[in-house]
């Protein structure tokens, strides 16, 4: 059954009510577009979630228009796609598909993916929900569009295949007329005011928080529409029109209203509406069109923008209550600014970044440059950018995307972006960041296996969180033992190369890890994860939680001690320490001592969940948990490490162990200060009994992922490895 509805809400909701579906539904695909974009709000509030459900999560957006800082962004290219678009006009639709095995939900509307366009302004949202198998014709004229899209606008290629395998998948196999009336419109080939119906009508109701400089789309939607009343909606301060060009364009209609909308909170109205009335019944289009001359009168391959939008009948105006204008009032007024502003093109746009099994391909837009300098960052953050390869294009179209592939050292950075030189000048793309585009296929996983019923972030600043986070973790960690016993799996062993692919298995153990912790938890037990043997570094991970219905940004404020710790030997930048209040110190102790005995117990949980209990630990020693004089933690630490090795009923990828290894290097460097191999005292004992159990591993670590868990000491007290010691001990265990 089709259902269709105009929402106020935000693709969030839709995402929480397939999470809170009866039936458990598994969702296989997730397409977000918007304009502008920030990749840390989306990773707060969605990308999580999406994956816990199975989705394989693709984000477009324009490619010069994102808000975030690549150093805040953690897990795109490899627990999502994210890729850069670009056309002649602005990259503008905002639309959102969820699809999964039986039913597809669509929303199309006016909300960018940012906290304000998901979660502050006032938006319109249209949305559909229907069975894959029989659909309205709408779905036909939506997959259409996405078909077409990479034919008009500029995408990676693998980020095209994407879409167009999307857009089969929504598709009905019947069409069927449960909503006729509804209609999915682009501007791909033809501009939208082509395709409004013509002739006389009642009202023609209009509102946007864009208007052009002289109101031609409006003059031209009253052309077509020939209304007896018009009315116009804006608010007075934080929409963009000219009154004088307002008045001027619908001078022509008998009766015409202009209606401030209220700013309460300077709470913006971003909601884009072109409504008419015939004979009492009022039919609206909504989406992502503002009322100007490059969404409504331009079509995309004529150099106006990308844009998308939806019609169907209402039951009553969507245009919120507001406050009538003079018209006196209405010409004196002009918030747009006083020189007009043109859409520049930039030297180079960076599109995106994959890495393949015999380099890296990256994918741009380039005008008469001759040389286009490729950077790489670990975590994008300032001072970590190096330069890997400088691409030097022939003669070309500056329309076509370029392609470059090329080799990299082993430990190419995860953030990309491309540098070009004019004289003096010196341009700097956004970044896009290195995607692995099988490790961010839709899992197939075990939906009954236990997971974490809930995302969490920082679990250690806040105390109710904290509990509720024990609890989950521990209840996972018994039930994850209970299900493994239930199908007992091959033994394992580094296995020679065989028929079967090494990557695969590894891509399907890494899609079972980020199912049972979550894709935040995932992506900081493996840092490095392309299928190659040293893909690239994950930007440094930091938790944050996801406060239910809240929509809002959470800060992350710094809370820096006055301890100063000693000078790491490389100087590296090194994992944040985590921020434990004083009072929740004793609770942390017993919490450390409890998930080591649990990782013990017989049968025991999987090697991911084992490795979290080990990084959860070495969390509180890096938070200065345990006082100055206070060497109890040595016990829970030597418990979870020797729980590591996996058992001989035991499937575990080689690359798994490789993590393993390293992050049990770790470990083994932080019991070994001040203790000896060879001493007598507890301390000594505590060291050697979980050398006997790990150390053989510990031989096989690469001292590039170890790194890769150690952490800044800010805090007091704080108890952490330094990379020397680390490679000591990997020395010493060969």
């Amino acid at each position: 059954m089709t259902h269709v509805r105009f929402d106020f809400q935000s693709p969030l909701a839709l995402i929480r009510q397939w999470q809170q579906r009866a039936d458990g539904a598994r969702l296989l695909e997730v397409l977000i577009t918007g304009y502008t974009l920030d990749l840390v709000f989306l990773e707060k509030r969605c990308i999580s979630m999406a994956r816990g459900l199975g989705a394989r999560v693709t984000v477009l957006a324009d490619a010069h228009e994102a808000i975030h800082d690549p150093a805040d962004v953690r897990l795109a290219g490899t627990a999502y796609q994210h890729a850069n678009v670009s056309c002649r006009g602005a990259f503008h639709p905002k639309l959102a598909v969820l699809v999964g095995e039986e039913d597809v939900w669509i929303a199309i509307g006016s909300g960018n993916p940012t906290t304000s366009g998901w979660g502050h302004n006032d938006e319109l949202w249209l949305v559909l929900r229907s069975s894959r198998h029989s659909g309205p014709a709408a779905l036909n004229e939506l997959a259409e569009w996405l078909r077409a899209l990479h034919l008009y606008v500029a995408m990676p290629s693998w980020i095209a295949s994407t879409v167009s395998e999307l857009a089969d998948m929504i598709a009905p196999e019947v069409t069927d007329d449960s909503v006729p009336e509804l209609r999915v419109l682009g501007n791909l080939d033809r501009p939208f005011i082509d395709q409004l119906p013509s002739g006389r009508v009642n009202t023609l109701t209009l509102t946007a928080p864009f208007f052009d400089r002289g109101s031609a789309a409006v003059r031209e939607l009253i052309a077509r529409f020939d209304p007896d009343d018009l009315i116009v909606g804006f608010q007075p301060t934080l929409s963009s029109y000219s009154g004088s060009s307002l008045a001027e364009a619908t001078a022509r209609v008998a009766r015409a209203e202009f209606r401030d909308l209220p700013e309460n909170d300077r709470r913006l109205s971003h909601g884009k509406l072109v409504e008419w009335t015939v004979d009492g019944k009022p039919t609206a289009m909504v989406g992502s069109p503002n009322l100007s001359y490059a969404a409504l009168l331009a079509a995309t391959a004529r150099d106006g923008n990308c844009e998308l939008a939806a019609v169907f009948p209402v039951d009553r105006s969507l245009l919120p209550e507001g406050t009538n204008v003079a018209l006196e009032t209405l010409r004196s007024r002009s918030t747009i600014p006083t020189e007009p502003q043109s859409r520049v093109t930039p030297p180079v746009t960076l599109l995106g970044a994959r890495r393949e099994e015999l380099g890296i391909t990256v994918e741009l837009l380039a005008g008469p440059i001759t040389a286009i300098v490729i950077e790489t960052s670990p975590n994008g953050g300032p001072g970590t950018w190096q330069q890997c390869h400088v691409f030097r294009p022939t003669t070309h179209d500056p329309h076509d995307v370029l392609i470059a592939r090329f080799q990299v050292p082993e430990q190419m950075g995860a953030a990309v972006r491309a540098v070009v030189y004019d004289g003096s000048e010196r341009f700097i793309t956004p970044a896009v960041f290195l995607t692995d585009t099988t490790r961010c296929l839709p899992r197939q996983v075990d939906s009954s296996a236990p997971r974490l019923r809930q995302y969490f972030g920082d679990v250690f600043s806040d105390e109710k969180l904290q509990k509720r986070f024990e609890t989950d973790l521990l209840r996972l960690l018994a039930e994850n033992a209970a299900h493994r016993t239930k199908a007992p799996s091959s033994p394992a062993v580094r296995r020679q190369p065989s028929a079967t692919s090494g990557s695969d298995r590894w891509t399907l153990w890494l899609q079972g890890a980020e199912a049972t912790i979550g894709p935040d938890f995932t992506a900081s037990l493996f840092p490095f994860t392309s299928l190659m043997k040293s893909p690239a570094p994950a930007r440094l991970q930091q938790w944050d939680v996801d406060l239910g219905g809240a929509t809002e940004d959470i800060p992350e404020d710094e809370d820096p001690e006055k301890f100063e710790p000693e000078a790491d030997e490389d100087g590296s930048a090194r994992r944040p320490t985590p921020v434990v209040p004083p009072s929740m110190y004793p609770r942390m102790r017993s919490f450390a001592v409890k998930l080591a005995k649990k990782s013990q117990e017989q049968p025991r949980p999987s090697l991911e969940l084992r490795m979290l209990v080990v990084q959860l630990i070495l969390d509180l020693l890096a938070a200065g948990v345990w006082g100055p004089d206070d060497e109890t933690w040595r016990t829970p630490l030597a418990d979870a490490l020797a729980a590591l090795p996996p058992s001989n009923d035991e499937a575990v990828p080689e690359r798994a162990l490789d993590f393993m290894g390293s992050l049990a290097a770790v470990g083994l460097a932080l019991l070994g200060q001040d203790a000896s191999l060879y001493g007598g005292r507890e301390d000594d004992m505590t060291f050697r009994r979980a050398w006997e159990a790990v150390s053989a591993h510990a031989a096989s670590a690469e001292s590039e992922l170890s790194e890769q868990y150690l952490y800044q000491p800010a805090q007091g007290y704080s108890r952490v490895a330094g990379l020397a010691g680390v490679e000591m001990m990997i020395a010493l265990a060969r």
